[in-house]
This record gives structure tokens, sequence and C-alpha cells, in this order.
């Protein structure tokens, strides 16, 4: 009995062995990855900080620096959320081929599907935010500059202004450009999987509607929390 007793611890350490050597090998082609993925939009950090501030190209502004290490800074903080960002597929990938193995085989299928659903969620929001949401964001921050003719004897007469004068120019900095676009990124992204979390959590039998009904208030209390949170961070 003894005997059969440490088999069976022997075999546990050995599969439990196993597994974390499994899980230091994943962790390394993580950072790897993402090492990878630092140093290649290190070299190609003017073209995302191209990419980044196109909607305010197109409406003829200028980034400016006001200090000498901030451009330096600013770009490497931005080549940082676009490893991150990139390497979202490796984590998902090396969490999916880590659990994988110990599910059965219509838990494989509806966790792939899960996974696969994610992603594309993801890439399209990714696009509506980039194409559709951010440039109007960027066209109403740059609407804040007011012009004077001093020509004129009444600044109220607008259509009357021919060469009209500058005094309030939006010129944003590099700095608060790539933060505010991660940070609005990253709200966007969390609104836009409200409906998803709901559609999970209604089809895991986490809630209901009886259940949200009846946890309304405190649901709405610690919304209004994260949402005066995240605007004094913002």
């Amino acid at each position: 009995m003894s005997t059969l007793l440490k088999l069976n611890e022997t075999a546990l350490m050995s599969k439990m062995s196993y597994h974390y050597e499994e899980l230091r090998y994943r962790i390394f082609y993580i950072m790897y990855s993402l090492f990878t993925a630092l140093i290649t939009c290190y070299y190609y950090q003017l073209e995302l900080m191209y990419l980044l501030s196109r909607p305010f190209l197109q409406l003829h502004q200028t980034l400016q620096s006001t200090d000498i290490s901030e451009a330096l800074s600013t770009t490497f903080k931005l080549c940082i959320y676009v490893s991150l960002g990139i390497c979202i597929f490796t984590y998902i990938y090396q969490y999916w081929s880590f659990i994988i193995p110990s599910r059965y085989y219509f838990e494989r299928k509806k966790i792939t599907f899960f996974i696969v659903l994610l992603l594309m969620i993801l890439s399209i929001e990714t696009y509506i935010i980039y194409f559709g949401i951010f440039p109007k964001i960027c066209e109403l921050f740059s609407s804040f500059q007011i012009y004077v003719d001093t020509s004129s004897t009444t600044y109220n007469q607008m259509n009357e202004i021919h060469k009209p004068l500058k005094i309030i120019e939006m010129s944003p900095r590099i700095e608060s450009t790539v933060v505010s676009s991660i940070r609005i990124y990253i709200l966007l992204c969390i609104i836009f999987q409200i409906p998803l979390i709901f559609i999970l959590l209604f089809y895991f039998n986490y809630c209901n509607c009886f259940s949200i009904c009846r946890y309304r208030k405190p649901f709405f209390f610690v919304l209004f929390v994260f949402q005066q949170q995240y605007l004094h961070l913002i």
C-alpha cells in the first residue's frame, strides 16, 4: 500500500514538474515575443507616430514638444504600448495552448470559439475606433480655436472677416496626444466589451434578468465610482 502511494506521489510530482516546465517555457516565449515586438516597434517609431498623429495631421495640426527628452520618452512609451497590444495575440495563444489539453472535446470547441470571437471583435473595434471614432474626437479637440477680426470694429461680425487673427491655437503636445489616445482606445474597447460580457454571463448562467434587476443599485454604484476614478486619471 505504501509502495503504491509512493508511486502515485512520484507520478503526481513528475506531472507537476512537467506542467511547471511548460509554464516556464511559455512565459519565456511571451517575454521573447514582447522583446522582439518592442525592438521592431522602436525601429518603426516614426511610422507609428505618424499613424497615431494622422487624424491631427489631416486637420493641419502639428505636434509640439516642450521638453528636450519628451519626444524620445514619448516614442518609447508608444513603442511599449503598441508592443503590449500586438502581443495580446501571443498571450491568448499561449493560454489556449496551455489549458486546452486538459479539456474535453466540446470544451475545446467552446473555448476556441470564444477566443476567436474575442479576437475578431477586438480587430473590428480597433478598425472602427481608428478610422471612425478617433478622427471625430481629434476634430472635436482641434475645434477649440478662436478667430478675431482685427480690422473690423465689431468682433461678432464673423462673416465679414477677411484676414482673421488666431488668438487661441490648438497645438497638441506629443506626450498628451499619445497618452490620451491610448486611454481613449482602452476606454472605448471596454465600453464595446460590455454587450459581450453580458452575453457570456447569460450563456454560462452566472446571471439573469432577475439578478440584474435585484443588484442594479450596487452595479450602478460601482459603475459610478469606476467612472469617477477613470475620469480623474484622464
